[in-house]
């Protein structure tokens, strides 16, 4: 009898725990209260207990005061940072090792150089973009040109398509309905007729974009 009771009082607190720390994630329970459950739950929980309490070895940055496990981390945390091209001091939170202006310098200089002409001679109805990372028509590119806007220098870009993954539509299908190893929810005809879909919809519909092409530079 005090055995049922025990396993009883157990589902009970897992529902809590489950209410609790699921749907409100932001509820802290005390530290004795997590230890009670863990020592209670432990009999009826596969490979152990349920909750276990360890203790970890924490590091805090002596400036701003935030917390790491990793020792190194936390020295580095708030530790000057400089480009390593022209030696400027970066901000806090850059995750580059090189300042806007290197990166943007080593870009250029890695991409290939087309005169401005030339790349409207091919691409009359083209698309460019900016140094912003704006992409834009070359028409517009040419008004805000004629307008007096300066551009010594420009990207191309590269046409992309919008298509169906089908390989990502399968894949979700079968992670929704929780199918197991042994079992298989959609037969091979399913998956090919979806294949199928697919394929003739993004032969069909062409629908273009654009994207960013860092190895051409044109120089306007």
């Amino acid at each position: 009898m005090e055995q049922i009771e025990k396993e009883k009082e157990a589902s009970r607190l897992i529902k809590l725990i489950r209410g609790k720390f699921g749907e409100y994630g932001d509820v802290e329970m005390p530290l004795n209260q997590i230890k009670i459950i863990s020592d209670m739950l432990e009999p009826y929980c596969y490979g152990g207990g349920l909750i276990k309490m360890i203790e970890i070895t924490c590091y805090k940055c002596e400036k701003c005061s935030k917390i790491y496990t990793d020792k190194e981390f936390a020295k580095k945390c708030c530790t000057p940072k400089y480009c390593e091209y022209c030696k400027c001091e970066l901000p806090h939170k850059y995750y580059y090792t090189a300042c806007d202006s290197c990166r943007e310098k080593c870009k250029y200089e890695r991409a290939e150089k087309i005169d401005f002409k030339d790349y409207i001679k091919n691409n009359p109805n083209g698309w460019i973009t900016t140094k912003c990372g704006h992409i834009i028509s070359v028409d517009e590119l040419i008004d805000r040109i004629e307008d007096g806007e300066a551009f010594d220098y420009v990207y191309g870009t590269n046409v992309q398509y919008i298509e169906i993954n089908y390989d990502q539509i399968i894949t979700q299908l079968q992670e929704e309905v929780m199918f197991e190893d042994d079992f298989e929810i959609f037969s091979n005809e399913q998956l090919n007729e979806i294949c199928e879909f697919a394929s003739n919809w993004n032969a069909k519909n062409r629908f273009k974009y654009y994207e960013e092409d860092r190895k051409v530079a044109i120089i306007i």
